[in-house]
């Protein structure tokens, strides 16, 4: 649902927006924008000791699955996993954009210091 693909990928002013016309889902104990939030970053949650690779192996295990119900035809189980597969991309963005962040500061801090010491 669009509710939690902008919840799993960090984004409040979307699940605001969504959440007055979006029916509550069962799955979610406390329907709040609050809970729908928690909900989905605990539902694909990325520890910080998970290297690349077994993100890159989770990802590529969804999809074949998804591939699999596809030749099923099971279109709405295909469809939820590669929601799953997206869902889990999308909370890689800000992890990945936080570590980019913090290496520009560290080279801008270097920088700094290299060039403006007397």
């Amino acid at each position: 649902m669009p509710i939690q693909i902008a919840a799993s990928s960090g984004r409040r002013s979307h699940v605001e927006i969504l959440f007055p016309f979006t029916s509550p889902i069962r799955a979610v104990a406390n329907w709040s924008v609050e809970g729908i939030i928690g909900h989905e970053k605990s539902r694909c949650s990325i520890s910080k000791e998970e290297s690349c690779n077994k993100i890159d192996d989770k990802v590529a295990m969804l999809k074949s699955q998804g591939k699999e119900a596809v030749k099923r035809k099971d279109y709405l189980g295909a469809s939820k996993l590669y929601t799953k597969v997206r869902a889990c991309i999308l909370t890689l963005i800000p992890f990945l954009l936080g570590c980019i962040c913090v290496n520009l500061a560290h080279m801008a801090h270097v920088n700094q210091y290299m060039y403006c010491t007397d």
